[in-house]
């Protein structure tokens, strides 16, 4: 495959706070939509910085996993480019009124066997997920199914009480104990892809291990799997979707040297790359560099187990001061946004084609916006008093903890 815009930035912080900051990630742009002639070999050429930390849908938590388990097995629905909901596995859905009742109906899909997905999958799938027994650390996802908590906890035994249920071969029912507007996005995630049954049971703790030990019902498949060297995926032609996908393979180099990456790139070896901060600079005018919007967030954390950060309006007080507009442009300088609500830019729940963040506006003040520096000093002063601590006795016992040097020259 030839290099496509590859170059990308990965937005590292977004600044939140009463408590945060929020990071973005970036996606890896595969090339350009109006290219008209592809090329003739149609290989994707990727990496990451160490093997998947497990490739069970049900237990894997990490994100190179999920990155893997994102080509290699399908949902029911998946999101599209414009953030809206489109058939994957379920051809079609319905919602009740209330909001509380999900049914899917599936298209006639197969496993990369060539045996057909069916309700009794995603029904021994999802109640996987939270069977006790397994412990998986996914399981909160499905807790706002009826019954769902209660069965992961032990206190519910009968699994008919369970808000999933099979229909029939092609229909499956999820019963909600409550409104989740977010539950379509959660039925995207890995955790709620199917796996075959009869395959998980032939395998038991080895399901996964290998590319031979797993069944595939995304578009792509594991051919090769060298730990510590390289993962390879080739098309599954058993994929209903199959017809309309060029991409005949994708690789990963396990690389964890991060110099190794960008050599790789300008020698030709890599179709993308992630691109660290500390080179936007030198590359920042390239035609190659993309940045892209990311979601995820970081944030500061107080401890309120701290006699000072306990204290609410010394809390408030730090986070006032804050200078999310300096911090993000001056000292991140990589393209991330300031934030001034949990949520991040970009996701959907505003009106007017604005997104949630924009609709709702800016939840907390500091001084890079807002002439707050008055009231941070009242809110500070306010909160020592009520501890009866000084200034002085504030300094002596406040630290910041960070992660590697990079946190503490951001610090």
């Amino acid at each position: 495959m030839k290099k496509s815009l590859c170059l990308i930035i990965c937005f590292a912080l977004i600044i939140l706070s009463l408590t945060g900051c929020q990071s973005q990630k970036s996606t890896p742009a595969t090339g350009s939509e109006s290219s008209k002639q592809l090329a003739d070999e149609q290989i994707l050429r990727l990496y990451m910085d160490n093997d998947p930390a497990g490739l069970d849908p049900q237990l894997c938590v990490d994100t190179n996993g999920g990155e893997i388990l994102a080509y290699c097995t399908d949902a029911l629905i998946n999101i599209n480019k414009e953030g809206k909901y489109e058939p994957a596995l379920a051809q079609k859905w319905e919602v009740a009124d209330d909001e509380k009742e999900y049914i899917f109906y599936l298209r006639d899909a197969k496993w990369s066997d060539g045996t057909p997905i069916t309700a009794d999958d995603f029904y021994y799938s999802w109640m996987r997920a939270i069977d006790p027994k397994i412990q998986s650390g996914n399981a909160y996802r499905f807790f706002n199914i009826v019954g769902a908590e209660d069965y992961f906890a032990g206190k519910l035994t009968d699994p008919a009480q369970v808000g999933i249920k099979v229909v029939d071969q092609k229909t499956f029912k999820v019963t909600l104990s409550r409104p989740t507007p977010y539950f379509m996005g959660l039925a995207v995630g890995n955790a709620f892809r199917p796996v075959k049954k009869d395959f998980v049971e032939k395998y038991g703790s080895e399901f996964a291990s290998t590319p031979d030990k797993l069944m595939y019902s995304g578009p792509f498949k594991l051919s090769k799997w060298t730990r510590q060297q390289q993962i390879v995926l080739e098309k599954n032609e058993n994929h209903w979707n199959a017809d309309n996908l060029k991409l005949q393979k994708i690789t990963y180099d396990i690389i964890q040297d991060p110099q190794v990456p960008l050599q790789m790139y300008q020698s030709g070896d890599l179709d993308v790359i992630n691109l660290d901060a500390s080179l936007l600079d030198k590359f920042r005018d390239s035609k190659e560099l993309e940045t892209l919007l990311g979601t995820n967030i970081a944030f500061t954390s107080y401890n309120c187990k701290n006699e000072y950060f306990k204290n609410i309006n010394i809390r408030k007080a730090f986070s006032m001061v804050l200078d999310r507009d300096t911090f993000t442009g001056k000292v991140l300088n990589n393209g991330a946004k300031p934030l001034r609500g949990y949520v991040p830019y970009g996701f959907p729940g505003g009106s007017n084609d604005k997104d949630f963040r924009s609709h709702n506006g800016d939840l907390i003040k500091d001084i890079s916006k807002d002439n707050v520096a008055k009231e941070a000093q009242q809110l500070l002063d306010k909160g020592l008093l009520e501890l009866g601590k000084t200034k002085e006795d504030l300094s002596k016992n406040a630290s910041i903890l960070v992660f590697d040097e990079e946190g503490k020259k951001q610090a």
